[in-house]
């Protein structure tokens, strides 16, 4: 297995490698005082100690050992898989929802275009709708993606967690999405679905040159 790491004690890593000397160091943890520059501090270890000795900061393990978990192993693939099959899912899903609205809406989107309403403020109704799609659905996710998270580390005792940077990350690529679906649902989307309808306001005043069809 290529990049697994152990941590033992003393009394059962020589169990485990008794061909190892006690005296040889493969690991070694320094703790700094408080307000220290840790940074300084690791630039100053690696300049007083051999070039075959390794020296990396706490957030500097937690970097190499991300990249390695996400781009080198098939276990980040398969996530990386499952955010694209996600994102293409969800873009579909929503896209379906605001077509059916619009296509059960469309008199009432005719009427507002008679009234006066320009293609701005039908635009700007349909992205309302998907932003509060966005936020409900994004919402019913985070609740679901935090049982889950329980769930797994009870199952798997292992530590994992919900980090604040998943959270504004998702929240991102959600409103992004729906944002897009929504802003490109518009006037033509309207247009496209009406049959065919002139959805503008006649310029004259009179009731008998209502728009009709081209």
């Amino acid at each position: 297995m290529r990049g697994a790491r152990v941590i033992l004690s003393e009394r059962d890593f020589q169990r485990c490698a008794p061909q190892l000397s006690s005296n040889q160091i493969n690991l070694a943890l320094v703790r700094a005082e408080p307000q220290t520059d840790v940074t300084a501090l690791a630039e100053r270890l690696r300049m007083a100690l051999p070039r075959d000795v390794e020296v990396l900061t706490r957030d500097e393990v937690l970097q190499s050992e991300v990249r390695h978990w996400v781009w080198e192993t098939n276990y980040g693939l398969i996530f990386q898989a499952g955010v694209l099959v996600a994102v293409i899912v969800g873009t579909v899903i929503v896209y379906q929802v605001l077509a059916s609205d619009v296509a059960s809406l469309m008199p009432e989107y005719a009427t507002l275009k008679a009234m006066g309403y320009g293609n701005q403020y039908l635009r700007q109704v349909m992205l309302e709708q998907s932003m509060l799609l966005a936020l409900v659905a994004y919402a019913a996710g985070v609740v679901i993606a935090l049982a889950l998270y329980e769930f797994t580390a009870a199952g798997a005792q292992i530590p994992v967690r919900m980090t604040s940077t998943n959270l504004l990350l998702v929240l991102a690529l959600t409103v992004a999405m729906c944002a897009g679906l929504g802003f490109g649902s518009g006037p033509q989307s309207l247009s496209r679905r009406s049959g065919g309808a002139v959805l503008r306001r006649c310029p004259s005043k009179s009731p008998h040159h209502w728009p009709g069809k081209t």
